[in-house]
């Protein structure tokens, strides 16, 4: 439910209809389909076991790009939570990574025990048998539905954004995804899962040195944040209990302990050390992505000041006021995208 509340955040958006950023939509579903292909007639999909975790045999770099691009999810892009809340709003994020750690070195190798196992209701019967299965599988697929259904809600929005018709975007995308996830199986997903996370990467790390520009640096942009502001504040922050438990309740909750995606991923490797550098690896990713979203906010507030928040969370606006460079835009727009389809082929 989080999750469909948060993406209100990019609803109403200004329009950013441009002929490069139509460009740049097509050449990132033609580079989707090409990694599908090139990852699909590279290793063709013969049995359950390649068509479902690749035999196993993807490399330990491959799995943390994949489980990154899909664990990050568009609530995630907390540019207004920043800009309302300052320096606290990391405290979302870092708990995420924590618990992810915590799991990825604790919980999550026993994994690697459940050989010719598929999915977490595979490993729910051995354990637990018949009905315990039955239960997980209907949460995990309430959960599944849940989730495609906010991030296809939150493309069609985009779409407007882009000057495109919401329900033929969804409906293109739509097809494009179901194609190449159905016919090229988890090598397919796990290919463009690498363009994805390249896509999120740069566009953010793009997108942050441009508001950086903006508003002459760092170290700039702090000094003009009067030390005794909210924005700076931790330990003294109104409601900082209240967010602590915010924090870690959406730790585990963005664990992901009954999503599908995430135990797959999991059940690709061999060996424990793979789940523990894979969710170290997602770990340090995913705090590196909330503090360049971090500084984002910040530079936005120094521009603007006092908006509402309705306007703050408006993605549309806030990226045509913080930068107007057309590349940095489409980049950045481009890292949204994939981390909607990550999540949807997922």
């Amino acid at each position: 439910m989080y999750t469909l509340i948060v993406y209100y955040s990019i609803y109403n958006m200004e329009q950013i209809s441009t002929g490069l950023n139509q460009i740049g939509i097509g050449v990132f579903l033609l580079g989707n389909i090409a990694m599908a292909i090139y990852g699909t007639i590279n290793h063709r999909n013969s049995t359950k076991a390649d068509y479902v975790l690749a035999n196993q045999s993807l490399g330990g770099g491959v799995l943390m790009m994949t489980l990154v691009a899909t664990l990050i999810e568009a609530a995630d892009i907390g540019i207004n939570t920043a800009y309302d809340m300052g320096v606290i709003s990391l405290l979302l994020y870092f708990c995420v990574s924590i618990t992810a750690i915590l799991l990825g070195y604790f919980v999550f190798p026993k994994l690697t025990t459940f050989h010719n196992h598929y999915t977490i209701g595979d490993v729910v019967q051995t354990m637990y048998g018949k009905w315990p299965r039955l239960f997980v599988v209907a949460i995990s697929s309430l959960f599944s539905f849940l989730m495609i259904v906010a991030q296809l809600r939150a493309l069609g929005e985009l779409a407007k954004l882009f000057g495109f018709s919401p329900y033929v975007f969804v409906l293109f995308f739509g097809i494009i995804i179901t194609l190449y996830t159905f016919l090229g199986g988890i090598r397919a997903v796990a290919s463009t899962d690498i363009l994805q996370f390249i896509c999120i990467a740069v566009g953010y790390i793009v997108f942050t040195w441009l508001a950086l520009n903006r508003v002459g640096g760092l170290s700039a942009l702090f000094s003009r944040i009067p030390k005794n502001s909210d924005h700076l504040a931790f330990w003294s922050y109104p409601g900082l209990k209240g967010r602590l438990l915010a924090g870690v309740y959406y730790g585990v909750w963005n664990a992901m302990l009954i999503s599908p995606p995430a135990i797959q991923r999991m059940l690709m490797t061999k060996k424990k050390s793979q789940i523990q550098h894979m969710f170290l690896g997602f770990s340090v990713l995913y705090s590196f992505f909330a503090i360049l979203l971090f500084v984002v906010g910040l530079c936005l507030l120094d521009i603007k000041k006092d908006l509402p928040s309705d306007l703050v969370r408006n993605f549309g606006f806030a990226i045509q006021t913080i930068s107007n460079n057309p590349i940095g835009q489409l980049l950045f727009l481009l890292a949204i995208i994939s981390i909607m389809v990550s999540t949807i082929d997922s």
